[in-house]
């Protein structure tokens, strides 16, 4: 047999360097989603809002955000 993986060849020389890349690229892929699932703000529990601008945790009762300055609701400042 000539050089390769049991006399594929070329084809098995890729196929072998391949694999290995594609789940090391599934698996780091699948670290990043976690990684975003886990800090990303949710609006679902009552006590907190998302701003719309920046997405950051905002109390229900503030007007302003407090880490942009946008308006939360639709009366301005007095």
């Amino acid at each position: 047999m000539g050089p390769g993986m049991m006399g594929f060849g070329w084809f098995g020389m890729i196929l072998m360097l391949l694999i290995p890349a594609g789940l090391l690229i599934l698996l780091l892929l699948g670290v990043v989603w976690l990684v975003q699932a886990a800090g990303a703000p949710r609006a679902t529990d009552g006590a907190l809002t998302v701003c719309p601008r920046c997405h950051r945790r905002a109390q229900p009762d503030w007007r302003i955000c407090p880490h942009c300055g946008y308006h939360l609701t639709d009366e301005p400042d007095a």
